[in-house]
């Protein structure tokens, strides 16, 4: 079923299908689709991503879909890195002089593009590759074409 087909049912169901009605249908759609969408841990509502290290880079931009990150592993160790509060890194290495095969990440805020972007911890000496899982974030139907998650 399309995001036309939902508003236009509704629209139906109230008998007025006046363009302030539909309006008004479409942003209450939106809202409840993003509601249901936040209140459970969906398996359709994660995905998952992969990126490979850069030497001496420590910061890393994901996916733009990423509301909130469920895992990240260092496949080329076998390790499933553990997040740490930024502070807590602050207090570890505040210079970030040390560097190795990643363990440890924390959030780095969002990149000029506004995608989301993660530090890894220590600073990577070699290519490994960082393998993550993640829900996506909800996004407004806009098209007839739509279809809810």
């Amino acid at each position: 079923m399309t995001f036309e087909d939902l508003y236009n049912d509704v629209a139906d169901q109230y008998g007025d299908t006046s363009a302030a009605m539909i309006t008004r249908i479409k942003r209450y759609l939106n809202w409840c689709h993003n509601d249901v969408l936040s209140r459970e841990s969906w398996d359709f509502a994660y995905d998952t991503g992969t990126f490979p290290c850069v030497v001496a880079t420590s910061t890393y931009s994901l996916d733009p879909t990423v509301d909130k990150i469920s895992t990240i592993v260092n496949d080329t160790t076998s390790t499933r890195m553990r997040h740490i509060d930024r502070q807590d890194l602050e207090s570890i290495d505040p210079s970030r002089d040390t560097s190795g095969s990643p363990y440890l990440w924390t959030e780095a805020g969002r990149d000029i593009s506004g995608y989301p972007q993660i530090e890894l911890y220590p600073v990577p000496d070699s290519t490994d590759t960082i393998n993550y899982g993640f829900r996506i974030t909800p996004v407004d139907m806009v098209n007839t074409t739509d279809i809810p998650l």
